[in-house]
């Protein structure tokens, strides 16, 4: 399986990760290793995660009460596009903040 970030979503991690270290040395660093974490876990088990309307599912980051919601997009290839929700806004291609 592929992921992909949306642009906006890529954006927003990275904004996160700058705003975690500036809070506090290091930070940003374990934010980012969690992040890799539920990747991997949605990597090996994209299904296991709760549906929140038709293809669009959720994962927490939870140690920065975070999360991401996400679409396999092809399950041949196993394709997912991603993009960071609640406490960080951003849309999925086009979904509205209706899907948070």
């Amino acid at each position: 399986m592929r992921v992909q970030f949306t642009l906006h979503a890529r954006n927003e991690l990275d904004d996160s990760m700058a705003y975690y270290e500036l809070q506090h040395p290091g930070l940003g660093g374990r934010f980012k290793k969690e992040v890799r974490v539920v990747i991997g876990r949605i990597l090996e088990f994209p299904d296991s995660f709760p549906a929140v309307k038709g293809s669009v599912r959720k994962a927490f980051v939870r140690a920065f009460l975070a999360g991401f919601r996400f679409t396999v997009i092809d399950s041949k290839s196993r394709f997912a596009t991603w993009s960071p929700c609640a406490p960080l806004k951003m849309s999925l291609r086009g979904l509205t903040s209706d899907y948070y």
